[in-house]
């Protein structure tokens, strides 16, 4: 014969006795595996385990808000429900505005109170999903950013690289003005710090003082290096 599986593991927390023994026997029912709590202490120990999945606070045991807070630093996959007068209709909202899933007013009915468990169990596993999906998601992206920006500076290393050997070749094809467009690239720089002219474009003006001459590359050498003067 199988086993009876069960729903899901919440906490109980109230210092009335009658609460903490109608909802439990109610919930056990119900298949829910239950822990009550009659002092804050109490609920600290119970949110520290791994399987709690929900808390019902009694707002007359502690400040609901508070306990909400405490109690989700202690556990942050840890849902909240909040149990109030049928006069805190204020605190029924704060509670929302908060994460609370639902509240239930006293006097409990606790088959009404499984019931709207078992509805706030489902949103806050969907909730804990997406919670995850986001996370791992964000690190993804992180990663890929990484991984761009060390792709990014290959290439800039590769492009650093190729320019240097351009200006070698450059050199080398006439050594009359060997050094030429180094000096006039460095000249260029210190016109445009001059003139004030933002980093990165003073960047593009070096490597284009640097290419000036790069026309040089395609002509035939006995052209370019021809002692008389250029007729045809």
């Amino acid at each position: 014969m199988g086993q009876v599986q069960k729903r899901g593991d919440v906490i109980v927390v109230s210092a009335d006795a009658e609460i903490r023994s109608s909802l439990s026997a109610g919930l056990r029912d119900e298949r829910y595996r239950v822990v009550c709590a009659s002092t804050p202490a109490e609920a600290d120990v119970a949110a520290r385990s791994a399987s709690a999945e929900m808390a019902l606070l009694d707002s007359r045991l502690e400040p609901a808000l508070e306990a909400m807070n405490r109690l989700r630093k202690i556990n942050p996959a840890l849902g909240c429900l909040v149990i109030i007068g049928d006069d805190d209709s204020s605190l029924a909202v704060e509670a929302a505005r908060a994460g609370a899933y639902d509240f239930f007013i006293r006097p409990l009915d606790p088959a009404k109170a499984a019931f709207r468990l078992g509805v706030a169990l489902e949103k806050h596993s969907r909730a804990l999903e997406e919670r995850a999906y986001t996370v791992a998601l964000e690190e993804r992206l992180n990663n890929r950013t990484e991984e761009v920006m060390h792709s990014r500076d290959r290439i800039k290393t590769q492009f650093i690289n190729t320019i240097r050997a351009l200006e070698k070749a450059l050199q080398a094809k006439n050594v009359y003005t060997e050094g030429h467009s180094r000096r006039v690239a460095e000249k260029s720089v210190e016109i445009a710090r001059a003139m004030k002219v933002p980093r990165e474009q003073i960047r593009h003006i070096e490597l284009g003082a640097l290419f000036h001459d790069i026309g040089k590359i395609g002509i035939r050498d006995d052209v370019l290096n021809k002692p008389g003067r250029l007729t045809e």
